[in-house]
């Protein structure tokens, strides 16, 4: 049996076409991650996190101090935060503390305050009926219940 072009042509119109989407998908592949500093990069590597601070790392200092309580409460710019980003910042104070409980509503004798500055952290301070402990940074530190 002969084969004509008539035979050949639909073979290699689709052999044609999947050769062009194959090609694009070769030359044009983006990998969907972003670009890293080397520097960040190595430091995560070699576990020295150079360069990386995990959110709320200014607390790890006193994790020995509440140890001994079962609760203890993170003050934050609460109605002035996005919702995500203060379960974000709640997730990595509990993760740091834990097994300790960290809650967001007044009650625990004792916590932390992490404000993005002293006068909003004064005003959250005094509407909850916590007096400061010691600052860590500007807006941040440690909290206890007035009496």
């Amino acid at each position: 049996m002969k084969t004509t072009i008539f035979d050949l042509y639909p073979r290699f119109r689709a052999g044609l076409l999947y050769a062009a989407v194959t090609a694009l998908i070769l030359t044009h592949y983006q990998p969907a991650r972003p670009r890293l500093p080397a520097g960040l990069v190595q430091g995560l590597w070699d576990g020295s996190n150079r360069g990386y601070q995990p959110l709320g790392a200014e607390l790890a200092p006193v994790k020995e101090l509440y140890a001994r309580h079962k609760e203890i409460i993170l003050i934050t710019d609460h109605p002035f935060l996005k919702v995500q980003e203060e379960t974000e910042l709640q997730h990595a104070v509990q993760n740091l503390f834990a097994p300790v409980l960290v809650v967001t509503e007044p009650g625990p004798s004792a916590g932390f305050i992490y404000c993005s500055s002293d006068e909003i952290a004064g005003r959250r301070l005094q509407a909850l009926g916590y007096d400061w402990v010691e600052k860590i940074a500007p807006g941040k530190g440690l909290v206890k219940k007035s009496s």
